[in-house]
């Protein structure tokens, strides 16, 4: 695993999602689940992570982890 993947995977388990939305690194998480020196780091490979995701790391291996619990019903649509 390269260091951005690695980086990547540990943002996921942290709960921070990163993406790339309209041409730009982006991401969403709960509050408090960004940590000041995670956000350095993540700053500092900001051109990483964004070639990664833009070339579809979603292979990035997630760590073992049990399934999170629905916060809500599924939402149903009509066929």
């Amino acid at each position: 695993m390269t260091p951005a993947e690695t980086l990547l995977a540990e943002a996921r388990e942290a709960g921070v999602h990163l993406f790339v939305y309209r041409g730009e690194l982006s991401f969403e998480s709960e509050p408090g689940a960004l940590t000041p020196s995670l956000l350095v780091r993540l700053r500092a490979a900001k051109q990483e992570l964004h070639a990664l995701l833009s070339a579809g790391a979603a292979d990035v291996p997630l760590p073992e982890a049990e399934e999170p619990e629905p916060t809500s019903p599924p939402v149903k649509t009509p066929a």
